[in-house]
């Protein structure tokens, strides 16, 4: 205190405004009297990062101040705020803890610098997107992205899924664009080792029309097994999704024998079936997501109407690429 007193008021005032840059941020409690405006305007011009004026308000402060407090902090052009006393003591009662007891005052304190600290970081991710423009621009374009995804969820991809009787309208009206190229009908007889194959590829007419059934001729070449030595699968497929009965493709009665780890298995052609459309439940999955663009088309022309887009040709030229 003695040095101070020893000093020049320009010495004072030098060394206020080196202690406050040192300080680099600070919040200053603001009244708009003549010392806080008075060290509001030092901590304006002393070349901090950061610098918030924060009037208290309260039953004890009259509107008259609170408004000559706000035009003062916009005049020096700080940051300013106010902060009433029942933010404060809804702070407190929700932060409070059950436990012993404590010191009054000194917990008081501990809560007041918790709650300043937690106002000010509230404040500032409350300004971020004005103070930062690149966040700005970030935050609005996921801003913008989650709502088009939901409205999308709603007009199209919920709709489709979700609307069965939509999408049954609009496979019938397109039920030619999902259509199976030639198919062939036919089982394919699978023979454990060990099993007469020849004799089971002489039924093969019998086995064709259904007179013998993979129960029927287990019984018939190997009723004493307790596992079933002969399998009998119906496969209706188009070229290319099963080499046994693409070997088999044109032939007359049973196919050629094809041996693997010790299975014989063999193809017995039913018929050839035409090209035809596809059941729905055949292709679901094809038809729903074709829905979906229908939908986001019918949407978009809907919106299109509703909406008129114009583009300024002129400006758009001077736009640098």
């Amino acid at each position: 205190m003695n040095h101070l007193n020893k000093m020049t008021t320009e010495e004072k005032f030098t060394t206020l405004k080196e202690r406050l840059k040192q300080m680099d941020r600070v919040i200053i409690a603001f009244s708009g009297g003549v010392d806080s405006t008075f060290l509001v305007k030092t901590a304006s011009i002393a070349g901090l990062s950061k610098v918030m004026a924060v009037t208290g308000v309260s039953a004890s402060l009259s509107r008259e101040e609170g408004s000559v407090a706000k035009k003062l902090a916009e005049t020096i052009d700080v940051e300013y705020r106010t902060i009433t006393t029942g933010d404060f003591v809804d702070f407190l009662v929700n932060k409070q803890l059950k436990g012993k007891s404590r010191h009054v005052q000194s917990y008081v304190d501990e809560l007041y610098d918790r709650f300043i600290r937690e106002t000010v970081i509230a404040y500032e991710e409350s300004i971020l997107s004005d103070k930062y423009p690149d966040f700005r621009y970030i935050y609005e374009e996921y801003h913008d992205g989650i709502l088009l995804f939901d409205i999308m969820d709603q007009q199209v991809w919920s709709r489709a899924i979700s609307d069965s009787s939509g999408l049954e309208a609009y496979y019938r009206a397109n039920r030619k664009q999902y259509m199976w190229g030639e198919r062939t009908d036919a089982y394919i007889v699978s023979c454990s080792e060990g099993v007469d194959v020849t004799g089971v590829r002489s039924a093969h007419k019998k086995i064709r029309k259904g007179k013998l059934d993979q129960e029927a001729l287990n019984e018939m070449y190997c009723s004493n097994d307790t596992v079933p030595c002969i399998r009998i699968s119906h496969l209706v497929v188009e070229k290319g999704e099963n080499e046994l009965i693409d070997a088999s493709w044109g032939i007359s009665g049973p196919g050629p024998v094809q041996t693997d780890n010790g299975t014989s298995s063999f193809v017995i052609v039913r018929s050839l079936r035409s090209p035809e459309p596809k059941k729905l439940e055949e292709t679901r999955g094809q038809v729903t997501s074709d829905y979906q663009e229908y939908l986001e088309s019918e949407w978009l022309e809907s919106l299109r109407a509703k909406y008129p887009v114009s583009v300024n040709e002129e400006l758009l030229k001077q736009i640098n690429p």
